[in-house]
């Protein structure tokens, strides 16, 4: 009789054995996956102070006081075209901007809108003009021109024309 509760016992710890190998094995990868994810996670950019404070200040790059409600701002074309880098369009006119926040042209528009204003490509040059981007019976759309932000079309949809 104790031999087969020592057989019985035997076999039970063998299965044991081989069913918690089994499960090894099985959740294994997943282990080593969860373990690359925080390794992943511990070396991605996490906010910290950064050492060197001496080295970083705290300034304004560019304010766009007298440009009214900014409506667009664009890296590249056109400003690439005035020798800049980037172009800021408000409602009252556009600034040109370096990458140190210079200003190196200003363009003021010579009616004062109250609607948003963008940059348009109008030729497949590059060249381009300001067009105001809200149309309606009240208010016309309207393209100033490039250089000094001249009227150059306005489109009156209560008259007609």
């Amino acid at each position: 009789m104790l031999q087969k509760i020592l057989i019985g016992f035997a076999i039970l710890l063998l299965l044991l054995v081989g069913a918690g190998a089994f499960l090894y094995h099985k959740i294994q990868p997943s282990i080593r996956e969860a373990e690359a994810r925080s390794e992943a996670e511990r070396k991605m950019l996490q906010p910290r102070r950064i050492k060197g404070e001496g080295n970083f200040e705290r300034r304004a790059f560019y304010t766009g006081e007298d440009l009214g409600n900014i409506s667009q701002i664009r890296v590249g074309w056109p400003a690439d075209r005035e020798g800049t880098d980037i172009a800021v369009v408000g409602n009252q006119g556009a600034d040109f901007v370096d990458s140190t926040g210079q200003i190196k042209k200003q363009v003021r528009f010579s009616i004062q809108q109250r609607c948003p204003v963008a940059v348009a490509r109008i030729d497949p040059s590059g060249a381009y003009g300001y067009l105001t981007r809200d149309e309606s019976w009240a208010v016309p759309a309207t393209l100033f021109d490039k250089e000094a932000g001249y009227l150059a079309f306005q489109r009156d949809l209560a008259r007609g024309r």
